[in-house]
């Protein structure tokens, strides 16, 4: 498993094409300007088998009017100000799911990322026990 985290301007295009594609799929993005908003990524971790993504996640830079929606939508009681990334597009491929890649990519990108306050969001159970063993709250 090769594993790289690059600012999405120095992903090579046919992978960042395959990145895209996976997340897509998953099921958890708004397709709606999807293009545009992983572009905007700050980082994004990715591991390969051979041409082959894995998994991928994002530290995102979310407008401030998604996140005060994203708390509000939760019943948030902390601020949402503090927070100004969000960890997503968090995906894996379904040949690969259930073997421990996302956790295994996760325990090298959270350490590089928690400069500063994460939020994270998803409706998967499985994600939401992951997320929890990395410090998320509900």
């Amino acid at each position: 498993m090769e594993l790289a985290i690059l600012p999405p301007s120095e992903i090579p295009p046919k992978v960042f094409d395959k990145i895209k594609h996976l997340v897509k799929t998953a099921g958890e993005v708004q397709t709606e300007g999807f293009e545009r908003r992983i572009e905007l990524a700050h980082l994004i971790a990715y591991a390969m088998d051979g041409r082959n993504i894995i998994t991928t996640a994002s530290l995102k830079n979310p407008s401030q009017n998604y996140v005060s929606g994203v708390f509000e939508k939760a019943k948030a009681t902390i601020s949402p100000k503090e927070y100004k990334k969000e960890l997503g597009y968090i995906a894996t491929s379904v040949n690969y799911r259930e073997k421990g890649f996302c956790r295994d990519l996760l325990k090298d990108f959270i350490p590089i990322i928690t400069t500063e306050k994460l939020f994270a969001t998803t409706r998967k159970p499985e994600m939401i026990k992951t997320l929890k063993k990395f410090g998320f709250t509900v």
